[in-house]
This record gives structure tokens, sequence and C-alpha cells, in this order.
């Protein structure tokens, strides 16, 4: 049984963001819909274009299927002003067809027929798709290999800051290597990011998969490595599969967080690391080491929502056995780092009504909560002891309440609820400063700033004096 994946991330440091070097002679060429332009077709100016020449394409609806078969930059004046939508929905909205192409700041929708897709490569490499809205085609985002006398690998590109939502696949790499995904969000597709037979190598960080059917699939593929992703509210969170005569292995998956009905799925051959080395670092939930992944679920019942940390040293006591094959020995988990073995506490009811304080589990925080009406209560906690104490905030649970972190006007941290956490960190030592919990008026919801998702809690390690304010007119 494998234990501990000792593997380290290797950046594409050889990889720019930009990856054609315009040459001196370089041209930039205009496309306008309604005219006043070098063109009017997207695919006029790619036909008159030479290699490193960047075609911009000002605002405006353009139907088309465009075929970039030169080493240029297709460049749009934003996704929500430049759409490009397919003519013929039986046909690639973007087809590439040789290295060194980016392609960004695009709507690319419309390619409906079977296995079209929105961006097509195909045995392409060191292109750059980036900042991109691919929505409403069968495929969003395809790399594919290319076989004519011998199989070409789609490798090297970066694909990055794209949003890729209501296709078939999100974004589907097949026998495509040593790919950059970076800062993605892909949504409401039937598979959001696909990494299908002989697709090795690649490297995924800083995604988002939500409200997918399958958030991420692993099928025939090995040795990737998935870093800083969130999978959340997807019917299955991440799927592998060993089929082909060839496993899913060797592929590295931590400090990701999974949220959803199901965070897996295995079927085939499988074996995978799920946790680095124990390594110094903010986690994706705001830890002080890196480890194994994020386990929670939309009930709050998740493995690392409700593990025992009794070291507190921001992982599971336990591994996480996910099958035989498969095991995340560091899982995080949300817990207060213990400073010392005593804490005192006394606290005041200033204002309010309804309120009350009690000690927690009977070892360390307080819990105050506020029941039926919340009008201006205010709670006084000075601790005495040597260790932080939790303090967590309830406001009418039954009917929503959000809670967002304030210190006088100025926000801390809006509600940073990161799917099951309950709550916010300020720092242990705030130097008496007042820290206010504010609950949001009827009508008004804080969310999660990256998923828009809302929570009920709010929750940090404090010490000093610190002062609870509940208001409803904020």
């Amino acid at each position: 049984m494998r234990k501990i994946g000792k593997f380290s991330l290797i950046g594409f440091t050889t990889l720019a963001i930009l990856l054609l070097a315009s040459s001196a002679g370089a041209a930039t060429l205009t496309v306008n819909a309604s005219g006043g332009a070098d063109y009017t077709r997207i695919q006029d100016s790619i036909d008159n274009a030479s290699t490193g020449d960047t075609i911009y394409v000002f605002p405006g609806v353009y139907n088309e299927n465009v075929d970039v078969n030169k080493s240029v930059n297709v460049v749009g004046s934003g996704s929500e002003v430049t759409i490009v939508r397919a003519f013929d929905s039986n046909n690639y909205v973007f087809r590439v067809t040789v290295d060194r192409v980016n392609i960004s700041g695009f709507t690319v929708t419309g390619a409906t027929g079977f296995y079209y897709s929105g961006i097509l490569l195909k045995g392409i490499k060191y292109s750059n798709i980036s900042n991109n809205n691919v929505s409403g085609n069968q495929i969003g985002i395809n790399l594919v290999y290319d076989y004519t006398s011998t199989l070409v690998n789609s490798s090297n590109n970066i694909l990055i800051g794209n949003r890729v939502s209501n296709n078939i696949f999100g974004i589907n790499l097949t026998s495509s290597n040593n790919n950059l995904l970076k800062g993605n969000i892909i949504s409401n597709n039937n598979m959001g990011i696909d990494l299908y037979y002989n697709s090795n190598n690649n490297t995924l960080i800083d995604n988002t998969a939500i409200d997918n059917y399958v958030g991420i699939r692993i099928h025939s593929s090995s040795y990737n490595v998935l870093v800083n992703n969130i999978a959340s509210n997807n019917t299955y969170g991440i799927e592998n599969n060993g089929y082909f005569s060839t496993d899913s292995s060797d592929n590295q998956i931590y400090n990701n967080i999974f949220n959803n009905t199901n965070n897996f799925y295995f079927e085939g051959t499988v074996y995978n690391y799920w946790n680095t080395t124990k390594t110094l670092g903010t986690n994706i939930i705001g830890g002080s080491d890196i480890g194994g992944n994020f386990w929670a679920n939309p009930s709050g019942t998740g493995f690392s929502q409700t593990c025992k940390d009794t070291d507190m040293d921001g992982f599971c006591d336990s591994p996480y056995t996910l099958d035989a094959n498969n095991t995340d020995f560091l899982p995080l988990a949300y817990s207060i780092r213990v400073q010392s073995n005593s804490i005192g506490y006394s606290a005041t009811v200033a204002t309010g009504q309804n309120t009350y304080v009690q000690s927690s589990d009977g070892s360390f925080g307080l819990l105050l909560k506020g029941q039926s009406k919340i009008i201006n209560n205010s709670v006084i906690l000075n601790n005495t002891g040597d260790i932080s104490a939790k303090v967590e905030a309830h406001f009418n649970d039954s009917i929503g309440g959000v809670f967002g972190l304030v210190s006088g006007a100025n926000v801390l941290n809006a509600t940073n609820f990161a799917l099951g956490i309950p709550g916010v960190l300020v720092p242990q030592d705030n130097g008496g400063t007042d820290v206010q919990v504010a609950v949001a008026p009827p009508g008004v919801t804080a969310l999660d700033a990256r998923l828009g998702v809302p929570n009920e809690q709010a929750a940090g390690d404090y010490s000093g004096t610190v002062v609870l304010t509940f208001s409803n007119n904020i």
C-alpha cells in the first residue's frame, strides 16, 4: 500500500503565458463586423495574415467557423462583448491546425453537432487559450491527438482563465500530454474536466468545477498533478477509471476541496496519491501546512467536516481510505491550533435579547448564540487564558442568516466559507481590537466570493477583548 506521495509540483517554467513572440515585422490586423476596420470577418483576416501577426477583433457578433491555420494571436475585445457563434453548428467554432496560436477574449458558442467543439486543438503544441467564455457546444475546449502516418499529441499548451459552461464536455484532453490548465471555471456541463486515454503529465491548478455531473475525470491516464482545485456541488467530484489495458495510476491529487454528493468514483485499475508529505505553507482552507485534501459534502457530514484533530495540527487524526488502493493519509481538518493547555474567560451580555454564553465541548471555546429577535446584541468576551477561544455565532439558522466579519467599517473577510468550513479566521493576537459580527438584513445574502455558496456561521480564533455586535440594519 502506498503511504505518502513524495512527488513535488514542477512548474511550467519553460512555458510563457504569451507563447507568440512577435517579430519586428509583425502586423496587427483589425476586424469589425460593422465595418471601419481592415476586415469584417475573422477568417478573412487570418487568410491574409502572416506568422506572428495579431488579429484584433472589435466588439460584435461574428457568425463564423474559423480555421486558424497560421501561427497568430487572435484577440477579442472581451468575452462579454465579442461573440463568435458557429455559422454551421456541425462544425468547430475555432479549429486550430498549426502550433503557436493564441486565442483570447471571446465568447465561443454554437458548435452543437456531435463531437464538435467550441475550440479544437488537434495535434497542436505551444498554444494558449485564455480568458474565453466557451458555452453551448458539444465540447467546450477540446485537445486531441492527430493521426496521419504517426500519432501527434496535443502537448505543452496552456488553458488559463476560461469560463466553460453548459456544454456536454467542458474541457476534454484525449491523448494530450504536458498541458497546463489553470484558473478555469467549469460549470453546468455533463463532464467538467476530462483527462481521457493516455493524457499524461498534465497539471491542473486553481480550477473550479461546480454543478457538473462529474467535476473531474481521469480515465486511463497517469502522472497528472491536481493541486488547489475546487470540485463542488457535482454529482461526482472526481472519477477515476482504468481501461483499455491502461490503468489510471500515479496521479498526484492533493490540496484540493471536494464537496459533492459523491466525492469520488473508481472503476478499473486505479492507484493514485492523495496527499503530499506534510509541507509548511498555506493550504486551500487557510491552514498552515499542506498535505492532503479537504473532504466535505453539502450536508456538512463529510470526512474533513467531522473528523477529530486532537493535536490541532490541521489534519484529521485518521487517514481517509477511499478504497483498498487509494488513501489520503493527511486529510485536511478545520481546527483551532492549540497554543497551551489552559483557557480562562469571562463574558457579559452588554445589550440585546435572548443571547447566552456557554462552554463548548468542556475544553475550550465559547458558543455565542442569538435566538429569536436579534437587535443590537453585544457580547464582550475577555479571554484570560493563554489559548485562543473559538467563537461561533448563529443567527436564526432556519431562516438562513448569513454572517460577515468586519472591524469598524472595514470588511476583513466577507464570509470565507469554503464549502462547509465553519467561518473565517482572525489573527490570534488582534491587540484587543473590537471585532464585529454583523448579520445580513432580510433579503440580503453574503456569499463565498469563490463559489457563491451561502452559509450561516461565523467562527474564528480570537484573543483579548472581543465585541460581537449583531445588527439587522447593515
